[in-house]
C-alpha cells in the first residue's frame, strides 16, 4: 500500500541451529496503515514474535534476516546500519515485550530508566527529563512518587505500564506490543488494553502480537493469522471473525469459549510442524480435516479473495 506506515514484503527470518535451519518467518508480507490497530494472531511458535523482532532488526542469534523488505515511513529498514536503526527504535518504533521484568534494569529506579530514554533521544536536561517521566507515570495511571521505586517493588501490572510508558515516551508512530497482557489478571489486562487504546487515539499505529484471537477481535481493525512461519489469512477483523475462510482460522475462532453460548469448544488436532523440515505444500495440511491432495506438495499462494481479504488455501484458489 502506497500510504502504509509500515510495509513488510516477502520477509524471511531463519535460525541456523546445530540441528538444522529453522524457518521461523518464511515469506511474510503485510502492511500497517497510519493510526491502525493490527493483530498478529497464532499459536505459540508460529513466528509472531520473530516477525516483530525482525521489523525492528533485533532478531537474536542464531537468527538472521535472510530476505525481504521492511519499509517504514518510506525507508527500507533492511538497508540501514545499526547506528541508523538506533535512531528508529524507541524514537519511531516503540516496543512492549512479553515480560516487563526482563525489560527493566533491576538495579535502577523506574524514574532513572524513564529519564534516560528522554535525555538520550530528546537531548533535554536531567531535571526536565525527570519532570516528563513523572507526567508519563501519571499518564499510565501510576502515582508520580513511584519514580523512586525499583522494578521489584511494583506489581506485574504496574511494571507493564512502566514498560508502556517507556515505549511511548518519544511518541513513536508505531508501537509493537508483544503479548502485553500475558500472566496478568483480567482486570489488569483490561487496563493495559485501555491504555493502548489511548495511545492509538493519539495517532500511533499498534501492532498487537497475541495468541488470544478474542482479544485481537475486540481491539484490532485488521487481523493477520500466522501459522508455522507464514500468514495464512489476512484482512478486516469482522469479516475474518464472523466468517473465517482458512481452516486454521476457523479452528482458532471455534476454540474461543463463550459464556453465553451453548457451542462446543473444539480444539485443533495435532501439533505445528517442525520448521527445520516443513512440508513443501501447505504447512497446515496434516492437521486439516479439509485437506486436498494438492495440499501435500504444493504451497498455496497468498491470494485476494475479497476486498482486502487475503488467504493462502487451495480450497479457495483456482487449480
Amino acid at each position: 500500500m502506497s500510504n502504509a506506515l509500515l510495509e513488510v514484503v516477502n520477509l524471511k527470518v531463519y535460525f541456523y541451529t546445530l540441528s538444522g535451519v529453522v524457518r521461523a518467518v518464511d515469506d511474510v508480507s503485510l502492511s500497517v496503515l497510519p493510526g491502525e490497530w493490527i493483530g498478529i494472531v497464532g499459536e505459540s511458535g508460529s513466528g509472531k514474535s520473530t516477525l516483530a523482532y525482525a521489523i525492528a532488526k533485533i532478531v537474536p542469534p542464531p537468527g538472521r534476516i535472510v530476505g525481504g523488505k521492511v519499509k517504514f515511513m518510506n525507508r527500507d529498514l533492511m538497508e540501514l546500519n545499526e547506528e541508523a536503526m538506533r535512531g528508529i527504535r524507541g524514537r519511531h518504533i516503540g516496543f512492549v515485550f512479553q515480560d516487563p521484568l526482563t525489560s527493566l534494569d533491576p538495579l535502577r529506579t523506574v524514574g532513572d530508566q524513564l529519564a534516560e530514554v528522554i535525555q538520550v533521544h530528546l537531548g533535554v536536561g536531567r531535571e526536565e527529563a525527570i519532570r516528563e517521566a513523572g507526567e508519563l507515570l501519571e499518564l499510565v495511571n501510576i502515582p508520580r512518587d513511584r519514580l523512586n521505586y525499583y522494578p521489584h517493588q511494583l506489581s506485574g501490572g504496574q511494571r507493564q505500564r512502566i514498560v508502556i510508558a517507556i515505549s511511548i515516551a518519544l511518541r513513536p508512530e508505531l508501537l509493537i506490543a508483544d503479548e502485553p497482557t500475558t500472566a496478568l489478571d483480567v482486570i489488569v489486562q483490561d487496563q493495559i488494553m485501555d491504555l493502548l487504546k489511548e495511545v492509538q487515539m493519539k495517532g500511533a499505529s499498534i501492532m498487537l502480537i497475541t495468541h488470544d484471537v478474542a482479544l485481537a477481535a475486540e481491539m484490532a481493525n485488521r487481523i493477520a493469522i500466522m501459522y508455522a512461519g507464514e500468514i495464512v489469512e489476512y484482512g478486516d477483523t469482522r469479516s475474518i471473525i464472523n466468517a473465517p475462510l482458512h481452516p486454521y482460522t476457523a479452528g482458532l475462532v471455534n476454540s474461543v469459549p463463550d459464556l453465553w453460548s451453548a457451542k462446543t469448544i473444539k480444539s485443533i488436532p495435532g501439533f505445528p510442524p517442525d520448521l527445520r523440515n516443513p512440508s513443501p505444500g501447505c504447512r497446515f495440511h496434516p492437521r486439516c480435516r479439509q485437506a486436498l491432495s494438492i495440499c501435500i506438495n504444493e504451497r498455496p499462494p497468498m491470494t485476494i479473495v475479497e476486498h482486502d481479504r487475503c488467504i493462502a488455501c487451495w480450497l479457495y484458489l483456482k487449480r
